[in-house]
């Protein structure tokens, strides 16, 4: 390896080293491209598609020829939470979904490749509604009473990310890499819990509950340039990216509602 090689590379790895946290923006419930959904998304240091674009812009220049490319992602998720209501009933989210997980197209000119692309990195819709019902009975001076336990979620959750990279190739083993990505980001919750119960007493039902509500709209617009580097010798690969965040714009609203009656019953002589 040359002396520039090698300067190019340590550099690129040394600056990568602090950018290793953990933050809102680096998870993804879709993996992107078609190789690497099949490594899981550990698709940095082995980007040579158009899926290079989102992972490591310097895969750009091991392409062979100007192409493009389109992948769709299928998406089940299913949770269980035990034991939420009173009765031992648990609560349960499904969601499934199919969305145009990426579509890219790249050329190149001589030692330069270059390209564009849209991907979407997160795509959800749940629409999830519970209740569970049961009986009380009376005990020790305390009347019956029927209970109705009940919760809804609806969540709409939607990345999308537009971007421009390019790659020069430095010899047949190296390469650098640069992107500017627009990406923005769209999340509404609804989320409501409540119970309503009859005190089923002899002289007349009385009835009382609870009913909480949560609404979340979150908007974002973020724009993240992107240095990369990537190294494919005969043996090993090696793959860097360092990428910064910025937030151009941010709209966020929660509203929060409880009401809890008080119900006293009277009774004359």
């Amino acid at each position: 390896m040359t002396l520039y090689r090698f300067f190019a590379l340590g550099t690129a790895l040394c600056v990568s080293l602090g950018t290793v946290v953990a933050d809102p923006y680096h998870y993804n419930n879709l993996l992107v491209g078609g190789k690497a959904i099949g490594y899981g998304g550990a698709y940095v240091a082995l980007a040579n598609d158009q899926s290079a674009m989102h992972y490591n812009a310097a895969g750009l220049a091991f392409q062979e020829d100007s192409t493009s490319a389109s992948v769709n992602t299928m998406a089940f998720e299913n949770t269980r939470f035990e034991n939420v209501y009173t009765d031992g009933s648990d609560f349960e989210r499904k969601s499934f979904t199919v969305v145009p997980g990426f579509i890219g197209i790249s050329g190149n000119s001589g030692n330069w490749s270059y390209g564009s692309y849209f991907t979407v990195t997160d795509f959800s819709q749940e629409r999830n509604d519970s209740r569970s019902t049961y009986e009380v009975p009376a005990d020790d001076g305390m009347v019956g009473q029927s209970v109705v336990e009940m919760a809804t979620y609806d969540f709409d959750n939607a990345v999308y990310k537009f971007g421009f990279a390019g790659a020069y190739q430095l010899d047949p083993a190296l390469s650098l890499g640069l992107s500017l990505n627009l990406k923005y980001v769209e999340r509404v919750l609804a989320q409501t819990s409540g119970a309503g119960i009859n005190f089923n007493y002899p002289e007349m039902p009385v009835s009382s509950g609870f009913d909480a509500s949560r609404r979340i709209n979150d908007e974002l617009y973020l724009l993240q340039p992107a240095v990369s580097v990537l190294y494919r010798g005969d043996k090993i690969n090696l793959g860097a990216q360092y990428t910064y965040t910025h937030t151009v714009n941010r709209q966020f609203e929660d509203i929060s509602i409880i009401s809890a009656p008080i119900v006293t019953l009277l009774t004359g002589s």
